[in-house]
């Protein structure tokens, strides 16, 4: 057994089924997920816990007012060394 964190990951998709089949597949690999329906959400997420996200997985039209592509560039700003896909 290894004595490091998983990763976490945020996920942030409005389709709940999509969501829920990213998720599994993450956590069966040993990762951490948040999961999240809206940007809006995320941001306050990534405001919160963002240095800890080793990823942040996003759809770009989401629903709400801000995009995947805002979360995507917000996130870069704050914690370069996070990625996302």
């Amino acid at each position: 057994m290894s004595n490091t964190s998983p990763a976490l990951a945020l996920l942030v998709e409005d389709d709940l089924v999509l969501r829920q089949m990213f998720a599994e597949a993450l956590e069966d690999e040993e990762v951490d997920v948040i999961q999240c329906a809206s940007a809006e959400a995320a941001e306050l997420i990534i405001g919160r816990s963002g240095a800890e996200l080793a990823v942040l997985i996003t759809d770009v039209n989401l629903a709400g007012l801000a995009r995947g592509s805002n979360l995507r560039a917000s996130r870069a700003i704050c914690f370069p060394a996070s990625r996302s896909l």
